[in-house]
């Protein structure tokens, strides 16, 4: 998942951690969203931190299994590229929940039948495409 290659990418270079603008992941949930979120913050009070204190900090929990076996997987990243992986990842997080309030309008507006929508839905769906078309343009497809 793209958390999980966030998560795994500040395990092999904690330092990019600093790029990372914690109040924009306030929208993402789930226990991998919550961990993504957790060490972010663990890291930008902590830029001293390695890898070894993320494992340490989590050890023996469900999360430091996770980490651990996310911090065991090879990257065929070179280490120069991490950030610019790590900001295109963080750009496409962000932009998830606004991606998926679009894609259930749309599916709403496409489940109506044409007679029965209104003058506004009607060029609302061509918008809402089109949005949606940038968005992704913009962030890369959400996965």
């Amino acid at each position: 998942t793209l958390t999980q290659a966030a998560i795994a990418l500040l395990l092999h270079k904690p330092g990019v951690a600093s790029l990372a603008d914690a109040q924009a992941l306030s929208a993402l949930s789930g226990h991998e969203g919550e961990l993504l979120k957790a060490i972010i913050e663990l890291l930008q009070k902590r830029p001293e931190s390695s890898t070894g204190m993320l494992l340490g900090h989590w050890h023996g929990s469900h999360e430091g299994e996770l980490l651990a076996e996310l911090a065991g997987q090879e990257r065929l990243i070179p280490t120069d590229g991490i950030e610019a992986q790590f900001e295109d990842i963080m750009r496409r997080l962000t932009s998830l929940p606004l991606r998926q309030r679009i894609v259930e309008e749309i599916s709403g507006l496409k489940n109506r039948p044409y007679d029965q929508m209104t003058a506004d839905d009607k060029a609302r769906l061509p918008e809402l495409i089109r949005a949606l078309r940038d968005l992704d343009t913009r962030s890369g497809p959400a996965s």
